[in-house]
């Protein structure tokens, strides 16, 4: 996710809910993670940086948007005030079991409450992306693919990632440079 690292397995925990209500029927929300995590509430960012610098927007950016990509921290995101909502409502509280894991992990667990009266856990999570939880070349490439594309178009995108694929067995680096280097669009 293009937010700090502490904040990612909040999101990935919210996520993991996302898919058994609708993000109008929330009621409340609430972290449980680790100090550290803790230190970044900041609700209503006035730009992209403390957007991806805080704990509580980018959740509430992701139970709405259902995703949490560069679209989200950026322009109008900032002012959704479905987003808002969410984040106003947010609690974040340290957790023991979190404390006591870090920093060799970063966990979080997330409670979601509703008007139907539900709350739903997550459990203790940490994002993927990890070196003992890595992300698949398969996510990889879409990440790389979405982000990409959209400056450089698909098929350039598209032979960027596939030179950067055979740079192990190339000779040189010219054609990568030449991807790299032509102005995009």
């Amino acid at each position: 996710y293009p937010v700090c690292r502490w904040a990612q397995p909040a999101i990935a925990a919210a996520l993991s809910l996302s898919d058994q209500f609708d993000f109008a029927d929330i009621t409340g929300i609430r972290i449980e993670t680790f100090h550290q995590a803790k230190r970044l509430p900041l609700v209503e960012p006035a730009n992209t940086e403390q957007a991806q610098y805080s704990i509580k927007f980018p959740v509430a950016a992701a139970l709405v948007r259902g995703r949490i990509g560069v679209e989200e921290v950026t322009g109008p995101a900032l002012t959704d005030p479905d987003i808002l909502r969410l984040a106003n409502m947010i609690e974040v509280t340290e957790d023991d079991e979190a404390n006591a894991a870090f920093p060799a992990d970063r966990l979080t667990r997330v409670r979601i409450s509703l008007a139907d009266g539900r709350t739903l856990e997550s459990g203790m999570m940490k994002a993927a992306g990890d070196p003992e939880d890595p992300v698949s070349d398969t996510e990889l490439h879409a990440k790389f693919t979405s982000l990409a594309a959209p400056v450089l178009g698909e098929r350039r995108a598209a032979k960027l990632l596939q030179t950067c694929q055979g740079l192990w067995e190339a000779d040189g680096v010219s054609d990568l440079v030449e991807l790299v280097m032509r102005p995009a669009r």
